[in-house]
Order: structure tokens, then C-alpha cells, then sequence
């Protein structure tokens, strides 16, 4: 199957779309919450409190966009394996579409439930992601190609990102804030930061190396 839309030939394409979009756009509705504050104008009602959402949105619905775009196009290239299809690509990006249009839909509203099936479908997202990359890395163990450390480094990073994920959505559902302070923690302390700096070293010295 080809695709001839620029925007939908590759993973980190569409991926990247998706995930700059909600960047701008999450940074566009906290400057219109902190000018709120700043101003002392009333705070639209909502059941669960936004400055609490800001961190959760801002790792699970615009970040881990930009990682799994990035992943599903670089975890078969350091596996010397095929690049993959959209049928393998396609479904998490569609997912965390629909994540992100529940989420605007659930903050307008107020209602927690929208919010909470927002970061349901983002979860679904990471997760189809995740097996797509672990059936990458087991295809390379069962060619017995040479161990890429630094696709296991990214997969622990993504059990720990997953976990997290379990966790904030446990805290949204019982409304426990405390356990979501924890589920945040854990995502960017064993989630966007080990991923960060596992691909770091592998992307800077192989682009640094191209330059010289």
C-alpha cells in the first residue's frame, strides 16, 4: 500500500502533526487559564481542577505524539529491519486524534468523564505503539541480529510510561490528586526523560558524524 499524501507517508509525519498541534494549542489555553488568574476572573467550572490537567496533557497528549512518530520510524531503522506500514502506524495516530478532540470537548464541557475517556484513547494509543515496536525488536532477536540497547532502553521507558498512565487514570476516576501527582512524577522522571536521553545518545553522535 502506498500513500501519496505527504503528511501521511511516514510515522513521524503525521505523529509530529498531531503532537505540535496540541503543543500549540495547550500552550495557547494556559496562558488563557493563568491570565485568568493573574486577573482574578472566575474560573470555568470544572469537576477536576485544570491546573491539575496541564501536566497530564502536556506529557500524555502532546509529547508522547511527537515520541511514538519518532519511534515507529527510527526502531526498524536501527533494527535494519523494513520501515512499517501504515496499517501499523496509521491506528495510533488515529487514535490520540480522537484523544485530543475528546479532551478539548471534556474542557469545554467541564465534564470529567470526557476527560478521562480522552486519556483513555491516548493510553490505547501508547500502547498500540508500544507493540509495535516490541514486535520490532523481537523480529531482530529472531534474526538474530546484534542486540539495539538502546530500542530496550526505550521500551522500559515506555513500561514505566504505561504505568503512569494507569495510574492517572485510576486518580481521575477515584479523584485522587495525590496519586496523580505520583503518576506524573513517574512519567517524566522514568518516561520522557529516559526516552529523551537514550535517543539523545543514540541520534546526536549518528547526526554529528554525518556533519563531520
Amino acid at each position: 500500500m502506498v500513500i501519496k499524501t505527504p503528511l501521511l507517508a511516514a510515522p513521524h509525519r503525521l505523529h509530529f502533526f498531531i503532537g505540535l498541534t496540541q503543543f500549540a494549542a495547550l500552550m495557547a489555553w494556559w496562558s488563557w487559564f493563568q491570565g485568568l488568574l493573574a486577573t482574578d476572573n472566575p474560573l470555568p467550572p470544572h469537576y477536576i481542577p485544570l491546573h491539575l490537567l496541564h501536566g497530564p496533557a502536556m506529557i500524555f497528549l502532546a509529547l508522547t505524539p511527537l515520541f511514538c512518530g519518532f519511534l515507529l520510524t527510527v526502531f526498524p531503522r536501527w533494527a535494519s529491519l523494513p520501515d512499517l506500514t501504515p496499517s501499523i502506524y496509521l491506528p495510533p495516530a488515529i487514535a490520540f486524534t480522537l484523544a485530543i478532540i475528546t479532551w478539548w470537548i471534556g474542557i469545554g464541557s467541564g465534564a470529567a468523564t470526557v476527560v478521562i475517556s480522552a486519556f483513555a484513547l491516548a493510553a490505547a494509543a501508547m500502547l498500540f505503539a508500544g507493540f509495535a515496536m516490541v514486535r520490532v525488536h523481537l523480529e531482530e532477536r529472531r534474526l538474530d541480529k546484534p542486540v539495539t540497547w538502546h530500542a530496550r532502553s526505550v521500551l522500559l521507558a515506555w513500561l514505566f510510561g504505561a504505568t503512569a498512565f494507569g495510574l492517572l487514570l485510576g486518580a481521575l476516576v477515584r479523584s485522587d490528586y495525590n496519586l496523580l501527582l505520583i503518576a506524573n512524577r513517574i512519567a517524566v522522571h522514568l518516561f520522557v526523560l529516559p526516552v529523551f536521553v537514550t535517543v539523545a545518545h543514540r541520534m546526536i553522535p549518528f547526526f554529528a558524524g554525518n556533519v563531520v
